[in-house]
This record gives C-alpha cells, sequence and structure tokens, in this order.
C-alpha cells in the first residue's frame, strides 16, 4: 500500500538486470472499478523502449483502455482477474511449494456424458 510510483513489479531475466527486458507491472485491486485508458496510458508512461509491461486488473479494463492496450506501440499484456486466474490453473504444478501457499487449488473433475457416447 501507498505510493509506489506507479510500479508494483519490477522483474529482470537475470540476477543482474544485464540482458534481457525488464518487466515492470502494475495491479489494481478493485474488483469494481474497470481500469480506464488515463489509468493504462500512466503505467505506459514507466516502460521504456525495451520493457514488457504487465497490467493485472481485478475488476477488468474499460472499453478505450482495452482497445488502447492493443493500440500501443509498447509492449503491454492486459491481464483481467479471471485471466489471472487462468494463468495460475494453467502453471500451479510448475509452482515450488512455497509459492503454491500464496493460492492454494485443488482441481475438481466432471464426468463428460457427451464423449462417453
Amino acid at each position: 500500500k501507498g505510493p509506489d510510483g506507479g510500479l508494483d513489479l519490477l522483474a529482470q531475466t537475470d540476477p543482474l538486470g544485464i540482458t534481457g527486458p525488464r518487466i515492470k507491472g502494475q495491479v489494481k485491486r478493485r474488483r469494481d472499478n474497470k481500469v480506464t485508458e488515463d489509468e493504462l496510458r500512466s503505467f505506459l508512461s514507466l516502460i521504456e523502449t525495451h520493457d514488457v509491461g504487465v497490467f493485472i486488473s481485478l475488476g477488468g479494463f474499460t472499453r478505450d483502455a482495452l482497445r488502447h492496450g492493443r493500440e500501443t506501440s509498447r509492449r503491454v499484456t492486459l491481464i483481467t482477474g479471471e485471466g489471472l486466474l487462468d494463468l495460475w490453473v494453467e502453471h500451479y504444478a510448475s509452482l515450488d511449494e512455497d509459492g503454491r501457499q500464496l493460492l492454494p487449488v485443488q482441481p475438481v473433475y466432471f464426468l463428460d456424458r457427451d464423449a462417453l457416447g
């Protein structure tokens, strides 16, 4: 919580930050409030030429923000709360135990009657 200069995440592909792009991220936990185009523009102003941006919004993005995200020349990925959960489930098996404890999930199986014929 508090002022973070617009970045909640700064990651690099190597410990010294010499190779590869920096990954800059912003997270909004407002479930009932979509991120606006102005908020996205503000974040994008922090993404430099060789950076990659990731903006996660549990409440989603306005139509204008999504359009701007598609049209920008900067590399940015917009992830909704549903998309974040999908990514978590997809990569859950590759996480170490500490990572899994951040958001534990369990598979639930359903019988696919259509596949039975």
